[in-house]
């Protein structure tokens, strides 16, 4: 499935009535705030668990229906609401999740340009013919490349039996606030393993944890707790407990396995500015409603 070309069809280009630019975006991603941020305890611009955000995008309707630079019309709100929802195939099976609410993706995923890598990838790959368009992007498209999966590219396997039984350990993470993939296929890809394995959470815990990054953009940045080590751009401590690379380090060579993954965010001068405790997958952060919210102890793993 061409993700950011589907994504396409449904903003359309910046010529088209029901596009969004940049500024209503940004409407948007206030709002989502504003409908979903407390949901956590704390109203701090970080959506610690978007998927129990249902938002709601027709309140920000203007009055007479028409686009204005502080309110939505209503074919812009249905745009909202398209780039919010699954993508479904052409008999009504689930194929990927929906943008997740919070990653405010304007820069990457909703400029009203088709990225061009997968373009070529149909063009050249899938269809072999370099006329082909996004025009009439559909679900029947995605059964064509399911069917050719050319050189089994499908990494959809659910089964990592050979790997836990190689002694294998797996320290998966993903930003929420991830502004080119949708977080919510990481959810989905454990919960698959975990259905396809046959093992409860607490089973899998001894090869493979899942922990989700609050404030995290795609791999680095965000409003967020997202320092947590595994490239030069996120590194704040060497520490086992804050850096995910040396976390599977000691998990590998001391059998110490991550209960959860300590972030932090840094001022523009390099000092703390926050801390969080980043839960394992299921778990999620919930504010205390004791002690500063900006310290990992004010919030707890439920």
């Amino acid at each position: 499935m061409y993700w950011t070309g589907q994504l396409f069809v449904k903003t359309g280009t910046p010529e088209t009535s029901r596009f969004l630019g940049p500024a209503e975006w940004e409407l948007v991603y206030a709002d989502v705030l504003r409908q979903c941020d407390g949901l956590d305890g704390l109203e701090d611009g970080i959506l610690e668990d978007p998927g129990l955000c249902q938002y709601r995008p027709e309140g920000l309707i203007c009055p007479d229906g028409a686009s204005s630079g502080s309110c939505l019309s209503g074919e812009q709100a249905a745009t909202v609401r398209a780039v919010f929802s699954p993508v479904y195939g052409s008999d009504g099976q689930y194929i990927y999740p929906r943008l997740q609410p919070g990653s405010n993706a304007t820069d990457r995923l909703l400029s009203g340009q088709p990225h061009p890598y997968p373009l070529d990838w149909w063009r050249y790959v899938v269809y072999n013919d370099t006329d082909w368009g996004l025009s009439d992007y559909n679900p029947a498209d995605y059964d064509i490349a399911s069917k050719q999966d050319p050189w089994n590219v499908s990494t959809w396997q659910g089964d990592l039996s050979a790997a836990r039984e190689r002694g294998v350990k797996i320290l998966h993470y993903h930003g929420l606030q991830d502004n080119a993939i949708s977080s919510d296929n990481s959810e989905r890809y454990y919960d698959f393993v975990s259905r396809t394995m046959g093992l409860a959470s607490s089973e899998l815990d001894d090869f493979y944890r899942y922990f989700r990054i609050s404030g995290m953009a795609h791999c680095r940045g965000g409003t967020g707790a997202s320092m947590i080590g595994g490239n030069p751009e996120t590194f704040a401590s060497y520490d086992a407990d804050a850096n995910v690379l040396a976390a599977i380090v000691r998990w590998v060579e001391e059998d110490i396995a991550p209960d959860y993954i300590l972030g932090t965010r840094l001022t523009a001068s390099g000092e703390v500015d926050m801390q969080r405790k980043h839960c394992k997958y299921p778990a999620r952060n919930v504010f205390t409603g004791d002690g500063d919210p900006s310290r990992p102890d004010g919030w707890k793993c439920v």
